[in-house]
């Protein structure tokens, strides 16, 4: 958990301090929650028109935005389940804005291939979000897999900002898909009664990595995460 201590407890740090003093200026949750689709579609425009490296700077105020609404919201006292439900529909519309303006931008620039990764992304993207919901409805839980939000903006900032979209659309056409497996297989087992391979036999350690069980925060969630984006801003395809 080194890892985690020395970068996530910094950014909850500011994250938590800043979410109070907006809270106490009594900026309403709601307010950044719907300012960052406006952020978001900007982000679509700078794309499509081919300015990448703003459209990251983009991303990158529509997830600072994105980050604070629920914890504003936890620091005035106004959670709600309605909230909850309508971060996550605003979240999927500036989702899809986003993914679609960097395929807007390879349409009118005619690279099929880009167009048909980006599509397959942007799908990919949309189903993690469903299959966590829509299994939840009958588990407790299905946070398994690994292309969150969070993880999903950061291969797309990092792709714009280094000029290396084509790895980062494959990448994200990739891991999104196989996050959707992995939800499907996890909500097969727990509906079917069936118990994980317990991480002390190879077996297990091996069900563990290829099912992707591991939480945020853990060394082994931020090894990827950290290989990935290497990838997405390095690695050439």
């Amino acid at each position: 958990m080194i890892l985690w201590k020395t970068v996530g407890e910094p950014v909850d740090f500011l994250r938590t301090r800043l979410a109070g003093g907006l809270a106490r200026l009594g900026i309403l949750p709601g307010i950044l929650t719907f300012l960052g689709f406006p952020v978001s579609l900007g982000a679509a425009f700078l794309f499509a028109w081919g300015q990448f490296r703003w459209a990251a700077a983009a991303i990158l105020l529509a997830c600072a935005l994105d980050m604070l609404d629920g914890s504003v919201a936890r620091a005035a006292g106004k959670t709600s389940r309605l909230g909850a439900f309508l971060d996550s529909s605003i979240d999927r519309y500036s989702d899809a804005a986003i993914f679609g303006g960097v395929i807007v931008h390879y349409l009118l620039s005619g690279n099929t291939s880009m167009v048909l990764l980006g599509g397959s992304a942007l799908v990919g993207a949309l189903l993690v979000s469903y299959t966590r919901a829509r299994a939840e409805c009958f588990i407790e839980s299905c946070k398994v897999g690994f292309f969150e939000r969070g993880e999903r903006l950061a291969m797309l900032m990092l792709g714009a900002f280094f000029a290396n979209m084509p790895t980062a659309f494959w990448i994200l056409a990739t891991l999104t898909h196989w996050t959707v497996l992995v939800r499907i297989h996890h909500t097969w087992r727990t509906l079917s009664g069936r118990t994980v391979p317990s991480s002390n036999t190879l077996g297990g350690q091996l069900y563990h990595i290829v099912f992707w069980d591991f939480d945020r925060g853990s060394i082994q969630f931020d090894v990827l995460a950290t290989a990935a984006g290497l990838c997405s801003a390095f690695l050439k395809v």
